[in-house]
């Protein structure tokens, strides 16, 4: 929320934590994992799905073959889903993360346009 980003804070069907959000028009989720009560959970992901796009398997093929951040996979629709990974196992402190939100809307900005959103 301090980078002007809308935060719902929910749970996930396992119980971790679950931010939901958007950026240039799209929905988001950071999930929580490996969260054990109230400790520091050790990785997130930033997710987003997108439907009705068309995407091929060899354009998601391109896309990850040449991207580093913002892994795609379709889902049992074929629509493209878009997840990075941060791990938080050893600390991490509010810029590392604020950086990390930042890397993330610029990957989802990219891969929006490469699906033509």
């Amino acid at each position: 929320q301090s980078k002007g980003f809308q935060a719902e804070i929910t749970t996930d069907k396992q119980g971790d934590p679950l931010v939901r959000s958007n950026s240039g028009g799209a929905k988001f989720g950071v999930y929580f994992y490996e969260c054990k009560g109230r400790q520091r959970c050790p990785s997130i992901q930033f997710s987003a799905g997108f439907s009705g796009t068309g995407i091929t398997a060899a354009k998601v093929a391109e896309w990850n073959r040449s991207r580093r951040f913002g892994r795609v996979y379709q889902d049992k629709d074929n629509d493209p889903w878009i997840e990075m990974d941060v791990d938080l196992e050893h600390g991490a402190n509010t810029e590392a993360i604020a950086n990390d939100l930042d890397r993330w809307t610029s990957v989802m900005g990219e891969f929006m346009r490469y699906i033509g959103r």
